[in-house]
């Protein structure tokens, strides 16, 4: 068996139970009142101003309870309506605030993956001049080592030989020698620093590309975030609209089910034609004991 809650008919229901109750606790205190009152008994007769008086009185105030009991249950559902509208309509905004954020961090995102191709590229483009660079070095220092090892020969050559002539000869190619290592000394230094030079941006582009690529990973991660956050946010603020759509039927239906519950007793009194003789008989139970009966007879004129 499957079961339909319906809001407005429970609160109806709650505005009824709560007057009913009133109208009981009103009752219960008339009687207690009462109970502690001087009895009167009127006989013969029942529709005496001063008993229809009372009966009135009495019914009014049974009345009244109930429609403050009513009108409060009423209030009580109007307030809890508002609430729920005040809920609903931060939810909503919460939800619209985290949507419009998607495409920020979205942005965000593409930029710094932008970014981190473009430092990476650069990293690249760093490795492969280092490598150039630092093969130059190492070929100009292999062509000074050649140089050194010729002239080390020379020298080596030149002092074994005897023959002056034969001797200047190999001087001059010394001479020759020793100006090309000048040259290539400045060629090995020129391409060292280059090299140099090279290792170090290298490294900066490299420290660079990992930076980049770590901001974009985590603003990627942000944008995820934000998007699943949009979702859970969308979904509350769809619930609390729902609920305070519901509060809001459970408001209207308090309220007309408060202005049906009457403010005043209506009294329909029974009149009396009898033109018997008086002869009526009363029974009084459950007095306490000190407690004063005040017995009021009719007596008509012959």
């Amino acid at each position: 068996m499957r079961l339909t809650w319906r809001p407005a008919a429970s609160a109806t229901a709650a505005v009824k139970a709560a007057a009913s109750a009133a109208q009981q606790a009103a009752t219960a205190k008339t009687a207690a009142t009462n109970a502690n009152k001087q009895v009167d008994i009127a006989i013969n007769s029942l529709n005496s101003k001063t008993a229809a008086s009372q009966a009135s009185a009495q019914a009014n105030a049974v009345a009244a309870a109930a429609k403050a009991a009513a009108n409060e249950a009423a209030a009580a559902a109007a307030t809890k309506a508002a609430e729920a509208k005040a809920t609903a309509t931060a939810a909503q905004k919460t939800a619209a605030d985290t949507a419009a954020r998607i495409a920020t961090e979205q942005k965000q995102a593409a930029d710094a993956a932008a970014l981190a191709k473009i430092a990476a590229d650069a990293a690249v483009k760093a490795t492969a001049e280092k490598v150039a660079a630092v093969a130059v070095a190492t070929k100009a220092s292999q062509d000074l080592a050649k140089v050194l090892a010729d002239k080390a020969v020379l020298a080596e050559q030149a002092a074994k030989e005897t023959d002056l002539t034969a001797r200047a000869e190999i001087q001059k190619k010394i001479d020759e020698v020793t100006t090309k290592v000048e040259e290539v000394q400045k060629s090995v230094d020129s391409a060292t620093t280059k090299a140099d030079a090279a290792v170090a941006v290298q490294a900066s582009a490299v420290q660079s590309s990992e930076a980049a690529t770590k901001e974009a990973q985590t603003q990627a991660a942000e944008a995820v975030a934000v998007k699943t956050e949009s979702v859970v946010k969308t979904a509350e603020a769809t619930k609390a609209v729902a609920a305070a759509t519901v509060a809001a039927k459970v408001a209207t239906a308090a309220k007309e089910a408060a202005a049906k519950v009457p403010a005043k007793a209506t009294i329909i009194p029974k009149s009396s034609t009898s033109t018997s003789k008086n002869s009526a008989t009363a029974t009084v139970t459950g007095l306490k004991p000190g407690q004063k009966v005040k017995v009021t007879v009719n007596v008509k004129g012959k």
